[in-house]
């Protein structure tokens, strides 16, 4: 039987997860039925702590997905292309260098939105993560750990998610 995914590392194989699991029902369940379709391999599947999964289903953000799920204003795996204006994305000290005619000229950036939840006005922006946080870091540390690194990724989403839906972004999560 040929395999239908090829899984690399535990960070691809969570994502992945993320993207499939119904957090409505047994994830337990949902584990075995992914392995009996050959969507995860047994190696694999001896790398998912389940834990992980039930713990964030216990987060404020797992009851919104959960909640979310249920109501059918949950989405997954949005595809962008984004126009982005060049001198955003250069370095202060460079931007000099170019002429006014290429620094207004637009970059595409393309990506994949994790996930969304749908409210009546606005949007909550979903990016799942599976950084480890380091021995020592308090858990606010590491919050802002991870907003220093990826908050030029998420205002790229944030843009695009608004330009694709006319709402705005309320929370990036």
């Amino acid at each position: 039987r040929q395999r239908q995914m090829c899984i690399r590392d535990s960070g691809t194989l969570y994502h992945w997860l993320f993207e499939h699991f119904d957090f409505t029902g047994d994830l337990r369940q949902q584990l075995s039925y992914f392995m009996q379709q050959d969507f995860i391999s047994a190696e694999e599947r001896k790398r998912i702590r389940i834990a992980d999964f039930d713990q964030f289903v216990q987060t404020s953000l797992g009851k919104k997905v959960k909640q979310a799920q249920k109501e059918g204003t949950y989405h997954r795996e949005m595809p962008f292309i984004l126009g982005v204006p060049a001198f955003e994305m250069i370095k202060s000290d460079t931007i000099a260098a170019l002429s006014e005619k290429d620094a207004n000229e637009y970059v595409s950036v393309q990506g994949v939105i994790d996930a969304r939840i749908d409210g009546e006005d606005e949007i909550t922006l979903i990016d799942f993560k599976t950084d480890r946080k380091p021995e020592g870091l308090d858990d606010g540390a590491f919050e802002e750990l991870l907003r220093k690194r990826y908050h030029v990724q998420l205002d790229y989403y944030k843009r695009a998610l608004e330009q694709m839906t006319k709402k705005s972004v309320k929370e990036a999560a």
